[in-house]
């Protein structure tokens, strides 16, 4: 199915406006004080980089103009202005939703695991030996890996341990919804794993 001639153009205005809008490099005539990121002037004569999101009277120096949280160059790339700060496509995701350790991949759905003080993907934290979903069950981390109890002592029974040890992780399970749902919801599971 191809696009219908109205929506090509409607494209074209939807990738256009945010580079229109995203921002400028300019002379600067008088002298800006205190820049955001590093908090110097910018003297008449240097260039500045303005960012329409963030405001007229917010200026950054070229090298300044980067995300708050990993420093990546965002001069040549689309930016996020989030309560003050920049921010690259990636970690003003990662201000709105939770982000999957497993999968590296935000999480969308309603649902989650919430583990060891993350949050996984439903189906994504599961046992290091058998792959089965830990979901809201109990589990041990041996060597830092979930793994559920038969494994767990299977394993340690096999290596001739005389005392298993404790299982006493819980996952829980969590919203997902709207990102902002996820804070305090369920306690995070803490898993310790003694031996004996």
């Amino acid at each position: 199915m191809g696009l219908q001639p109205n929506m090509s153009s409607q494209i074209g205005v939807v990738v256009e406006e945010p580079m229109r809008e995203a921002k400028k490099i300019q002379l600067l005539t008088s002298p800006v004080p205190l820049l955001w990121q590093c908090k110097k002037l910018l003297n008449p004569g240097e260039y500045g980089v303005f960012a329409a999101r963030a405001g007229e009277r917010c200026c950054w120096h070229r090298p300044c103009f980067a995300c708050q949280a990993c420093g990546q160059a965002l001069i040549n790339l689309i930016y996020f202005y989030h309560d003050g700060h920049l921010y690259c496509g990636r970690h003003h995701a990662e201000l709105l939703r939770p982000r999957c350790p497993a999968c590296d991949q935000l999480i969308f759905s309603q649902r989650c695991t919430e583990a060891e003080g993350r949050r996984w993907h439903e189906n994504h934290f599961c046992c290091q030996d058998c792959a089965g979903p830990l979901g809201a069950g109990r589990y041990a981390l041996p060597g830092g890996s979930p793994c559920c109890p038969s494994c767990f002592v299977s394993r340690y029974q096999s290596a001739g341990s005389s005392s298993v040890g404790a299982l006493e992780g819980q996952a829980s399970l969590g919203k997902g919804g709207d990102g902002a749902d996820l804070k305090g919801e369920g306690a995070a599971a803490q898993a310790k794993h003694r031996r004996g």
